[in-house]
């Protein structure tokens, strides 16, 4: 099924799960904030669990939180990585707890011989990350009850973010440099800027739903998968801590993860990648809620550094990062 966004596929999944009074879902700790949207609007109780510096699951802070009404937990492939999800699965398996899979750092690949995003009881992938359109994400589910009936209401073709993309289509580094010169101030200190607004459409605009159709999704993952391995040369350069050695064969990553430790040096190479399109960023726009449940939340945004893999390194960049 095909939806605008994926947290409009994660409000469609918990409300066919239907959560009673007493119901909660656990969330990681660490995510967008654009994900905890729908279980504000529709008021569905919930926990966070921890997830480590190296986006794994902290399995003894699911345990605590496990109770008799626990009625799912949210996992995240962070970028297109499925850590511990078998065994995660096994657990919710073993106690009755639906399993939904967070797939939207990624799109394709497969694990153990299984679709990522199809391992859980739900699951969802955001292909409009990939390739820069303005909507387009896909729910995927092994359970026949979705029949929750939901708004029929299309996103509308946003012109100017079709004419951009349309128009630089082969050159990502074009689309960021015009992108850049609109953009507003960007915050690097602040891990609750920009925030994703809310949405009240459920159905991607029809130039999006074309675009992931008619897409050549293997030849744009061989592209991300080289850029991936591309960056990891810069990033040893630089004596940066990489966190991922490579991406899941046949995967299609959305962004590459690195940590700098230096706050100055971070700084200076998030000013020069948004001055200069290169697709550098920070990573996620965290909650105040989940701040306040894990105060080293904070500690780990302000050295994590995303690497857009749509940006292929080149000479211009060792030239622009050459004093880092």
């Amino acid at each position: 099924m095909l939806f605008a966004y994926a947290r409009n596929a994660f409000e469609y999944i918990i409300k066919n799960i239907k959560f009673e009074n007493d119901d909660y879902i656990l969330l990681p700790d660490y995510n967008c904030d654009a994900v905890y949207q729908p279980i504000k609007k529709n008021k569905i109780n919930h926990f966070f669990y921890r997830i480590d510096d190296y986006f794994s699951p902290d399995f003894q802070s699911i345990f605590d939180r496990a109770g008799k009404n626990l009625k799912a937990i949210l996992v995240v492939n962070y970028f297109g990585q499925p850590l511990k999800i078998n065994s995660l699965k096994q657990y919710c398996n073993d106690n009755n707890i639906l399993l939904i899979e967070d797939n939207s750092h990624s799109y394709g690949g497969s694990h153990m011989n299984q679709k990522m995003g199809t391992i859980g009881d739900y699951g969802f992938s955001s292909p409009r990350k990939i390739i820069n359109t303005p909507t387009g994400a896909i729910l995927y589910s092994n359970n026949n009850n979705l029949n929750c009936k939901f708004p029929i209401k299309r996103a509308k073709v946003e012109y100017k973010k079709f004419l951009l993309n349309f128009a630089t289509l082969n050159n990502y580094n074009l689309r960021e440099k015009v992108k850049a010169y609109f953009r507003q101030e960007n915050k690097f200190d602040n891990p609750l800027f920009p925030g994703e607004p809310d949405v009240d459409y459920f159905l991607p605009d029809l130039f999006s739903e074309a675009l992931i159709n008619m897409s050549n999704w293997d030849k744009i993952s061989e592209k991300r998968i080289k850029n991936w391995y591309k960056w990891s040369i810069f990033i040893k350069q630089k004596k940066f801590q990489i966190i991922f050695d490579h991406p899941l064969e046949k995967s299609c990553p959305w962004l590459m993860p690195f940590y700098i430790d230096s706050p100055k040096k971070r700084l200076k190479l998030l000013e020069i990648s948004s001055k200069n399109g290169l697709g550098l960023s920070t990573w996620p726009t965290l909650t105040n809620e989940a701040l306040q449940t894990n105060n080293k939340l904070l500690d780990r945004w302000n050295k994590l550094v995303v690497i857009n893999l749509n940006h292929t390194p080149s000479k211009y960049n060792e030239i622009l990062f050459k004093d880092i």
